[in-house]
């Protein structure tokens, strides 16, 4: 009774750093009841996942206890920050290694994942992006096993098979835990409510139906977008924003011109101006009406 306490005590003090943490440098997660239920969920997830294969496989502990461990972090880091992925990983490690009583070394080992994951994800653009990030992972985690086993385990004949087993399954679940957040994104984008730069470069491809639709009824709008967008980019990233995330925003901030490409004077040809036949009152309800009809273009197409 006394030692599962003495867990229980431990489990409830790792889950207050994390519940902290959360409150003094993200209180944007902890205002917002969905997102927190989103995180704690799927530190729950993890931490059952990870304890459960533990308990119940133990030759293979380092694929079925590591991976969610390293696949939480990989969520956190596409949902949030590398920042917050670290810290999440780093707390559920403790927590799993206290619920299947696991040394150290595990708890350095899933650190070594889930900073190579926040290195490698900070920033995706496409699949291949996600692929690299999953083989990377494997390979530090393989690593780290070896590094790990060579410590902690005594140095008798037959252990180094054994060492290596253990990394080949390490990094196998590395891997399996990238091979899972590329299916996932989906369902993460939706779950927490963001945009991934997959989306962006998807959404920034000028033949998406809507930038075709803007290129072909308002041609000069499309320009004016595009250059907008190639400067705002530029601007953005030597700010250190998210560039691609100013670009896409550009290239889509006028698409409400083109149900009335004519009133702008970007579309129109020299010596032609349609508000001259109007009043200026007149005049502004078109002009400002273009955002509104762009909100709405925007939702229409999701």
């Amino acid at each position: 009774a006394l030692q599962w306490g003495g867990a229980l005590g431990v489990s409830v003090l790792i889950a207050g750093a994390i519940g902290g943490f959360l409150g003094l440098f993200y209180p944007r997660i902890v205002r917002n009841p969905w997102r927190l239920v989103a995180l704690g969920g799927l530190i729950a997830l993890a931490l059952a996942a990870g304890a459960w294969g533990a308990v119940l496989y133990p030759g293979v502990v380092w694929l079925v206890a590591a991976s969610p461990v390293v696949f939480a972090a990989m969520i956190v880091v596409v949902a949030y920050d590398r920042h917050l992925a670290v810290a999440v990983a780093g707390g559920t490690a403790l927590l799993v290694a206290a619920a299947a009583d696991l040394g150290i070394g595990f708890v350095a080992v899933c650190a070594t994942g889930a900073a190579l994951a926040a290195w490698r994800l900070d920033a995706i653009r496409n699949r291949n992006d996600v692929v690299r990030a999953a083989l990377v992972v494997a390979a530090g985690l393989a690593v780290s096993v070896i590094v790990v086993g060579l410590l902690e385990r005594p140095i008798v004949s037959g252990i180094l098979p054994e060492i290596l087993l253990d990394a080949v399954l390490a990094g196998g679940g590395g891997f399996i835990a990238g091979a899972l957040t590329l299916v996932a994104l989906p369902t993460v984008e939706r779950v927490f409510d963001i945009v991934t730069g997959m989306t962006l470069s998807e959404l920034r491809d000028p033949k998406q139906p809507l930038l075709r639709q803007l290129q072909q009824r308002a041609p000069g709008t499309f320009n004016h977008s595009l250059t907008v967008a190639s400067l705002a980019e530029v601007a953005a990233e030597s700010i250190g924003a998210d560039g691609l995330h100013v670009y896409v925003g550009a290239m889509y901030h006028d698409i409400g011109k083109m149900n009335k490409p004519d009133y702008f004077v970007e579309n129109q040809p020299p010596g032609f101006n349609k508000h001259n036949k109007l009043s200026p009152a007149m005049s502004l309800v078109v002009i400002v009406g273009h955002v509104k009809e762009g909100i709405e273009l925007a939702r229409e197409y999701g």
